[in-house]
């Protein structure tokens, strides 16, 4: 995304967050990849990489990343996407016209 505002624990969607598209301000979004699947007791961590392509025609510059979720309503059916990791990038990283930009998380637990 664009924005700058400072991150909370109640954050429940990204501050300006960067549409799918190939016109100005927009991302292609490419293939989210799950890798490096590891567990040693009693701790597990993977890595999850996506790729962004800037068709858009100008640069742009991410100042937050996040990830997305789907869920479900077992009563209704209705599904819906809700925010479940946002960081701040700081200093924002400009991404130029054709240029691709990778976004890397690694979460980890400990059971």
């Amino acid at each position: 995304g664009t924005g700058t505002t400072a991150v909370t624990p109640t954050d429940i969607a990204m501050g300006t967050r960067i549409a799918h598209g190939t016109t100005t301000g927009t991302f292609e979004y490419g293939g989210c990849e799950l890798v490096n699947i590891t567990f040693s007791n009693p701790n597990g961590e993977f890595t999850i990489r996506r790729y962004f392509t800037n068709a858009s025609g100008a640069s742009i510059t991410v100042n937050e990343v996040g990830i997305y979720s789907v869920g479900t309503d077992q009563n209704s059916g209705n599904a819906w996407a809700f925010m479940i990791a946002h960081d701040i990038v700081s200093p924002g990283v400009a991404v130029a016209n054709t240029e691709l930009l990778r976004v890397t998380y690694v979460p980890q637990t400990t059971v």
